[in-house]
């Protein structure tokens, strides 16, 4: 049964919780079986051919009987011969039509699935066609807001019903009475949060690429609002935006280095008119120098910031702040973890009750390396990694954290 009201998600809320994660997985059509089928068809055509031409082979060696063998030798060579340049050019012409073929249909990819898993890796929930590019996932009741789906905008879902809350396609089309008659505003950037206010509603925010910023509410039906634009344009290219206690922090900045912060809030609809300063002030401009990126994510509750340092330097290595006073921007350094020269980024999932952080490693930096996800626990004490499990080459990109009931029925 879908919750119809916010006290029907407070009582799935107060319902025991447990730790998931959650990623999103997309499915090749099956190329290479296709590929071998059309291999088996050459290759009866190669048989059926080479028969042919052995026919023909003891049917001109019937007729000649009285010829000299050498002769008759001459002649089969010659017939296999003209038999092979005529395979090699029907393989050629076969050869230009699959290349054709391939030009006019690109692969086709399935709709991308949703997978909950344990902390251990294990898959124990698969939700079809839910999937996307990225996981916008909030602590509070597991609800989780996947962006970059089919549609490529961003729908909610909640995975103790399986039914999707929200759905929002990344371009509508509006009608006006006065020019420009049609407008088209895409959206570049969803966050998703619910606010710690009165109203203790789950709103969507979406930025649109003409700066606009619009807030629904569920519950109240696929009605958008109007509110007012950030003060700064927000990037499209910065991750996620994170929800933290009725408050969305979206990455603002034209590099990704750069560490300002935007807040949102959920209650009011209002934006802070100044930004948050992350921790750059707290280093030297040559050390900061060697960010190549900046990431935020949650932490237990907290707002953290991932300074990956990959550029000019020997030791890359991941430095994790933690966000102590928001009034003050006051930030506390928590992690120095040395990455391995394939790592592109850690991002932390949650800190365990035995000290060590669980983490989100995503490898293959260079060009020519598969990119792939792992899983892995970090213990500050001794400084030493130890990975869970590794993720299936199908998994997109990024890994997020999600708390519900694995009892529930879907």
């Amino acid at each position: 049964m879908e919750p119809s009201s916010i006290s029907d998600l407070d009582a799935i809320a107060s319902d025991q919780k447990q730790i998931f994660l959650v990623a999103s997985s997309w499915v090749q059509e099956e190329e290479e079986e296709n590929e071998a089928e059309g291999g088996a068809g050459v290759e009866e055509e190669t048989e059926g051919a080479d028969a042919a031409g052995g026919q023909e082979t003891d049917g001109a060696a019937a007729g000649g009987q009285q010829e000299e063998q050498g002769a008759a030798k001459e002649e089969e060579e010659d017939a296999e011969q003209e038999e092979g340049e005529k395979e090699e050019d029907s393989d050629e012409d076969e050869g230009e039509e699959d290349e054709d073929e391939e030009e006019e249909d690109p692969p086709v990819f399935k709709p991308r699935d949703l997978q909950v898993m344990d902390i251990n890796g294990n898959v124990v929930r698969v939700f079809k066609g839910m999937g996307g590019n990225g996981i916008v996932c909030t602590s509070v009741d597991g609800l989780i807001c996947i962006t970059g789906g089919s549609s490529g905008g961003a729908h909610v879902l909640d995975p103790t019903t399986g039914k999707m809350l929200m759905f929002c396609s990344k371009i509508e089309v509006r009608a006006h009475d006065k020019y420009p008659y049609i407008v088209t505003p895409y959206f570049t950037t969803f966050g998703f949060g619910r606010a710690t206010g009165p109203s203790r509603a789950y709103k969507a925010v979406r930025l649109s690429d003409a700066g606009a910023c619009e807030v629904l509410t569920l519950g109240d039906g696929p009605v958008w609002r109007l509110t007012h634009p950030p003060p700064r344009v927000v990037p499209s290219n910065r991750g996620s935006p994170v929800s933290i206690k009725g408050v969305v922090y979206f990455l603002v900045g034209k590099e990704l280095f750069h560490d300002s912060l935007l807040c949102f809030d959920l209650e009011s609809e209002q934006w802070e008119k100044q930004p948050i300063e992350g921790p750059r002030k707290l280093v030297t401009d040559e050390e900061w120098k060697k960010t190549s990126l900046v990431r935020v994510t949650e932490l237990n509750g907290d707002l953290c910031m991932i300074q990956s340092l990959l550029q000019m330097t020997v030791n890359p290595r991941a430095t994790i702040w933690l966000l102590i006073n928001l009034g003050s921007s006051t930030w506390m350094k928590m992690y120095t973890i040395k990455m391995a020269p394939s790592t592109c980024l850690y991002t932390p999932l949650m800190l365990r009750d035995d000290g060590k952080l669980l983490l989100h490693c995503t490898t293959g930096c260079n060009y020519d390396d598969v990119e792939s996800l792992v899983l892995q626990l970090y213990d500050p004490s001794t400084e030493t990694f130890s990975d869970v499990t590794k993720m299936p080459q199908n998994f997109i990109k990024r890994i997020g954290i999600c708390r519900w009931s694995l009892n529930s029925h879907v």
